[in-house]
């Protein structure tokens, strides 16, 4: 998750040209904030898991298995129609252009390349999906 607070620090400077200039605005502090928050959670629970030594009642595997999935299912964009809908996952995506690199908040990428402020915003709220 740490890599996660970088790319929303790293997104911020998405929106600055060559001369130091914001192009459009950008304020991610609050998914910053959340992405620390799930950081903290996540680096618990692989505690957790690592002081098993045996494996866990089944229930509870597929307990946070499914807490899993659900949260999982919270990154996809739905918001879209399908046919508007170029990148359904908020953190991570394809990259267009370049066959072999992923794209990190490609929704948000995307607004802040076309210096669309009001679809900033929108992205950023998006991220904030662990609230």
């Amino acid at each position: 998750m740490s890599g996660l607070r970088a790319t929303f620090r790293t997104a911020e400077g998405w929106a600055v040209d060559a001369t130091g200039r914001k192009r459009v605005d950008t304020n991610l502090a609050g998914a910053r904030q959340l992405a620390t928050e799930a950081a903290s959670i996540a680096a618990r629970i692989e505690a957790t898991l690592a002081r098993r030594k045996t494996p866990g009642d089944p229930a509870r595997a597929r307990a946070l298995n499914d807490a899993l999935f659900k949260l999982e299912q919270r990154l996809l964009d739905e918001q879209d129609p399908p046919e508007k809908r170029w990148y359904r996952h908020v953190v991570y995506g394809w990259n267009i252009y370049s066959l072999y690199e992923g794209q990190p908040l490609p929704g948000l990428a995307e607004a802040i390349r076309l210096h669309v402020e009001h679809r900033v915003i929108v992205y950023g709220r998006r991220t904030a999906v662990f609230d």
